[in-house]
């Protein structure tokens, strides 16, 4: 019989000299010379300063797809239990699936054997399972608890310094008069005029946008050595506390979210500053105001082109998006999970869009615009229409309502304006987003009185009123055959299924009519 090993290593928490590589590998040869078991050196997996709770380990991974594929040995061989995870509950469910594969695990620790041999045997598992992923908790509060304190004492723990800053290494004597490396931020001359002039020109009322364009025109180069985009330009004005001299830590939480500014850990006078602390403040404030501000959504340009969101993919579930060729100034529809990534959908169509939209428009001016089908259209439309028609005096009323609540908040801010109950800019601010919920509001209610004011439209109309929509600009296009299309699939082998809203009617194997949706499937063409 042959065997596997995998050994896992985090430096930077593991200190235990059994933890290194080389020995957790002598550990499980040994083990396996006790067991009769020859290693397989093909099968030997080491990920190098990697934890246990990440999902990024690609040793472990080529080791699950061997494992899943049936080309692996019959042992697999590790130190414990947490050398595959840290995570309880994927632990779990992992070991389990291995063991499916009719693959023995040996722990060189805590060996307890199959899991699904008894219940106390399991539950030895789990406890071991929570055990690991407690141990993984607790150490990670201690570091960040010592990384607050290396904060508070102004040195930096690590990363990339802010733009305009390098990196100073000390050295410094820790309790037991032994040197210390640490790190300290001092200004880079080459890189610090350029956060000077984006500040400035900000200050001015200058964007993001025009402020890159004028950084790469002067020769200033990102930390990459690229040119600037003003993605990169709004982070700095999104965190300006450390180009005012300020070290910031606890900033964002695992996975890049920001936490709220009360839970940030701020140590003023840290490093030479660029700008000013109320600079900083100031700008920090209207960034601030920005994004509390509500988006209004209604303003958002909309894709432009016609059947995106409509095309599904029947292998992944996933809607179809375009992908181009400006050279050639061709646009096609692809899987958008294929886009992504090359084997994540087998399904390889390319649909040529305009020759698509051509077949599908021909399609719809010679059956689904004749009479018939959008005849039963229209009844139904106009059954509908007295349901639509209440459902819009009740969100006209609801509207109305939040109107007046609206103006009766802006006069109490007016108030408490006069009476100096609230700070001016705070007051300011308050006011501009409602004043924004009121232009959103009040479009809207433009929108449900228009829409209330319009009348049953006779079969003649409607089809030339369909037909001019379709003619229009893309919006209106798109709109239109939203309305008409339920959904487009697209197999692989070439075929185009449409579901349309329209009906076509069919008998009933108990006798009258039933109205089911018009469907077609052709090939597409290139």
């Amino acid at each position: 019989m042959t065997g596997a090993i995998y050994v896992r290593y985090s430096p930077r928490i593991e200190q235990d000299q059994s933890f290194t590589l080389e020995n957790q590998i002598s550990m499980c040869r040994e083990l396996a010379a006790k067991d009769g078991v020859l290693i397989d050196e093909k099968h030997i997996y080491q990920d190098h300063h990697i934890s246990g709770a990440s999902d990024n380990r690609p040793q472990f991974e080529q080791m699950l797809e061997h494992i899943w594929s049936g080309y692996f040995p019959d042992y697999l061989y590790t130190k414990d239990a947490s050398r595959l995870s840290r995570k309880g509950l994927e632990a779990s469910w992992l070991i389990e699936k291995i063991w499916d594969r009719g693959i023995t695990i040996r722990y060189c620790l805590g060996d307890y054997g199959d899991p699904r041999q008894s219940a106390d045997t399991e539950l030895m598992h789990n406890i071991n399972h929570v055990f690991n992923q407690h141990a993984r908790s607790k150490k990670a509060e201690e570091t960040r608890f010592h990384q607050k304190q290396n904060a508070l004492a102004g040195y930096s723990n690590g990363g990339r310094p802010p733009y305009g800053y390098r990196k100073k290494q000390i050295q410094r004597k820790n309790q037991r008069n032994e040197n210390q490396p640490k790190v300290l931020l001092e200004l880079n001359p080459e890189t610090a005029p350029a956060i000077k002039h984006a500040f400035q020109r900000y200050q001015d009322g200058v964007g993001a946008n025009t402020i890159a364009r004028e950084l790469n025109e002067i020769g200033f180069r990102s930390q990459q050595g690229k040119l600037f985009a003003k993605n990169t330009i709004r982070s700095w004005f999104r965190n300006p506390y450390p180009f005012a001299g300020c070290q910031v830590w606890g900033r964002t939480k695992k996975g890049g979210k920001v936490n709220p500014v009360e839970q940030w850990t701020i140590v003023e006078d840290n490093h030479e500053a660029i700008i000013s602390l109320e600079q900083a403040d100031r700008i920090f404030q209207q960034n601030q105001a920005k994004q509390a501000a509500p988006r209004n959504k209604g303003l958002r340009r909309a894709s432009k082109y016609l059947l995106t969101g409509l095309i599904i993919c029947p292998v992944c579930q996933s809607h179809f998006i375009v992908d181009s060729k400006p050279q050639k100034e061709q646009y096609f529809y692809i899987c958008s999970t294929r886009n992504r990534r090359s084997q994540g959908c087998s399904n390889k169509l390319w649909i040529h869009s305009a020759n698509f939209e051509q077949q599908l428009m021909a399609q719809i001016e010679g059956v689904i615009l004749q009479d018939g089908p959008l005849d039963d259209y229209l009844q139904r439309c106009l059954a509908d229409q007295q349901q639509y028609l209440e459902q819009s005096e009740q969100e006209i009323k609801s509207v109305r309502q939040q109107l007046a609540s609206i103006d009766q908040r802006q006069d109490n801010l007016l108030n408490a304006l006069a009476d100096g109950l609230l700070p001016a800019q705070a007051i300011q601010q308050k006011y501009g987003a409602e004043e924004n919920k009121k232009r959103q509001l009040s479009y809207r209610l433009q929108q449900l009185r228009e829409s209330l004011d319009s009348g049953p439209v006779e079969l003649p109309t409607f089809r030339e009123l369909l037909r001019q929509e379709l003619q229009q600009d893309e919006k209106a296009r798109k709109d239109a055959l939203h309305a008409l299309i339920e959904r487009i699939t697209a197999y692989p082998d070439r075929k185009m299924e449409v579901k349309f809203r329209i009906g076509q009617r069919e008998d009933k194997i108990a006798g009258g009519e039933l109205d089911d949706p018009h469907q077609s499937t052709y090939p597409v063409r290139d």
